[in-house]
């Protein structure tokens, strides 16, 4: 309702974290991809420096990280954005022995420069 009147669907809040951010990690897929048919950015972070990609890998979302995934075809920048712990997505999918994320990622030309800041 609030996005036929016209509201931004890229508003932060207080922690930095958009309306497509909040709808991945409450695990709401119809939710994320009205927001993206809306023009939501994918590469937007958050205060910890966080975009919806590694939100959707912390909480495991395979179907949510496959659609972010397609919404940035050839935009490496975003798939290797480094978090404030200096970890990319690929980085929290393996930490977390998230295999269908990790294979997403690297499917999808996500790096292979593993170094994080405690490395």
């Amino acid at each position: 309702m609030l996005l036929q009147h016209g509201a931004d669907c890229n508003m932060e809040d207080h922690c930095g974290q958009t309306p497509l951010m909040l709808a991945v990690i409450a695990g709401h897929e119809d939710v994320a991809g009205l927001l993206l048919a809306r023009h939501a950015r994918v590469d937007v972070v958050d205060h910890q420096r966080r975009s919806a990609l590694h939100w959707a890998v912390v909480y495991k979302r395979v179907a949510i990280l496959n659609t972010l995934i397609s919404q940035c075809p050839g935009k490496s920048d975003v798939l290797n954005a480094r978090d404030r712990s200096n970890e990319t997505p690929l980085h929290i999918a393996i930490n977390s022995n998230f295999e269908p994320g990790v294979k997403l990622l690297l499917e999808s030309g996500a790096g292979m420069i593993l170094e994080t800041a405690d490395q």
